[in-house]
């Protein structure tokens, strides 16, 4: 038996003990991403944190969500930049119930513009980087139109009358002239040609000059010789707020009143023309197809009428006078009224 000193068997046994710690801790190695002392994760969970169900959104919606146990990111990342603590995944965004989705693949919150006024519904889908589903959240809410605010209607306001009130018209109708009651003994009936210039004062309020030619006989003189009638006149309209029907079609009803004169002048007679003073009121609309504006106007005529021999006594004569013409718009901004 061999006997060994104490001091020298205390150095032998530490020694054992140590190589015995170093053996126990080699064969139990820890991931390099895990904590000390990690515990396994959970299922993987998303959450929908605004809007609420049932919420009311004006204008945009901005879907915010929260993730758990998975990170968001994109599906195009490297390998090497795709190592993390937590799975990689990413969502599923769809709207309505519609067939297709995009993919939301960062943790800013989903936006979806524009949106009809109207009850919506976005479904948030959880997918890992297989495409899988984890997990799915839906919320319900209501789009309605931004309201803008009271400076900024005003502004619009002011800028839209200042459109419609440096607004002119320009048109050249054309129609006839019908005499009615005496004047028909006098005076053909005759095709007319006219200039139309009206300048809107308001959004339902017009001033429109109008020269006419109407190109005539006088049946009460032998052979019936040529005569030219001449109209110029000015005068108001009230126009009634448009009428839509479908999303290109309109129709603007109008009603007006106006003062004036009525000149007749015969063609190929050296006779002086007669002048003399006129009124008239109007009815009419404006039919307009897209860019395009049809106005059909029937205006009843009162005027003075001298006879044109330069014999007898002055009478007020009636006569009617139906136009229509055509005028293009050139922008939006000119067809609000």
């Amino acid at each position: 038996m061999i006997f060994l000193p104490r001091a020298r068997l205390l150095c032998l046994l530490a020694l054992f003990v140590s190589g015995e710690g170093r053996a126990v801790h080699a064969q139990t190695p820890t991931h390099p991403l895990a904590p000390e002392h990690s515990t396994p994760l959970g299922a993987p969970i998303l959450r929908i944190l605004s809007p609420t169900s049932g919420e009311v959104v004006h204008g945009v919606a901005i879907i915010r969500f929260q993730t758990q146990n998975v990170i968001i990111t994109s599906l195009f990342l490297p390998p090497a930049q795709q190592r993390a603590a937590l799975p990689a995944a990413h969502l599923h965004v769809s709207v309505d119930g519609a067939e297709w989705h995009w993919v939301h693949s960062t943790a800013d919150p989903v936006v979806i513009a524009p949106l009809s006024p109207g009850e919506h519904t976005v479904s948030l889908e959880l997918a890992g980087s297989d495409h899988r589903p984890l997990d799915t959240r839906t919320v319900r809410f209501t789009v309605v139109a931004r309201p803008i605010p009271a400076a900024d209607h005003a502004a619009h306001a002011s800028m839209a009358q200042s459109a419609v009130q440096a607004r002119w018209e320009l048109r050249l109708p054309s129609g006839a002239l019908v005499s009615t009651g005496a004047q028909r003994d006098n005076i053909k009936d005759a095709a007319l040609s006219a200039v139309q210039l009206s300048y809107v004062v308001r959004p339902r309020i017009a001033l429109t000059a109008t020269l006419g030619w109407a190109r005539s006989r006088d049946l009460a003189s032998a052979d019936d010789p040529k005569l030219d009638v001449f109209s110029y006149d000015v005068g108001a309209e009230v126009r009634a707020p448009r009428w839509v029907a479908g999303e290109l079609l309109t129709l603007t009803p109008f009603l007006g009143a106006g003062v004036g004169g009525r000149s007749y002048n015969y063609r190929a007679l050296d006779l002086d023309a007669t002048h003399n003073v006129a009124a008239y009121a109007t009815v009419g609309g404006e039919a307009g197809v897209g860019r395009l504006r049809l106005r059909l106007e029937v205006r009843d005529y009162v005027a003075g009428f001298k006879p044109l021999g330069g014999n007898g006594v002055s009478s007020t004569h009636n006569d009617v006078v139906a136009m229509f013409g055509l005028s293009f718009v050139k922008s939006p901004a000119q067809r609000a009224r």
